[in-house]
């Protein structure tokens, strides 16, 4: 279970849990730290400041969101790179990142993006993906999502659920490649 916060309140307020190819390495969230634990060793490993952890397809690196910023830590050199930041238009908006994934071949990381206005409570979520290998940022579709996407076994394709209110929810299968939305 999630440690008590240093005030004593309970939970932390996220915890992401992802999980690497390593079966025994969980990667999770506390109090705006990304940890890593190892359930064949019981080790808990503090590793980089930041939100939402997804482990790479070969386990070496570590995607990671921290402000309006997706970052990329390698886990072997135990150094953190800058992948993509998102400009917000005003100081009354704040933004959140959820369900990072990464393709199969690790030639993509999706996300999820919220854009909050403390100013008219109104919001715009995004799902996307981003190219490591040249810092490059996709956008795929604006409007309202479940938080997660996730990538088809081969990487061809990628999944989400839209308007995501029982009668009108719906399963999305996107081709990024084609831009094709089926």
């Amino acid at each position: 279970g999630a440690a008590a916060r240093p005030d004593g309140r309970g939970c932390p307020d996220r915890i992401d849990p992802a999980q690497g190819p390593d079966p025994n390495l969980i990667g999770y969230t506390a109090d705006g730290v990304i940890h890593i634990f190892n359930l064949a060793t019981g080790v808990d490993e503090q590793v980089v400041e930041g939100e939402t952890p997804a482990f790479s397809p070969d386990g070496n690196q570590l995607a990671f969101s921290r402000g309006q910023s997706v970052w990329v830590y390698d886990l072997n050199e135990k150094q953190e790179s800058l992948l993509f930041t998102w400009n917000l238009d005003s100081a009354d908006e704040r933004m959140w990142l959820n369900s990072l994934d990464w393709s199969p071949d690790g030639s993509k990381i999706s996300y999820v993006k919220v854009i909050y206005s403390k100013k008219d409570g109104g919001k715009i979520e995004t799902v996307g993906y981003l190219d490591p290998i040249h810092k490059t940022q996709f956008q795929l579709e604006e409007g309202s999502f479940i938080w997660q996407a996730t990538w088809s076994p081969d990487g061809r394709l990628l999944t989400y659920v839209r308007n995501p209110v029982w009668e009108n929810a719906e399963l999305v299968i996107s081709d990024p490649s084609n831009e094709c939305i089926v």
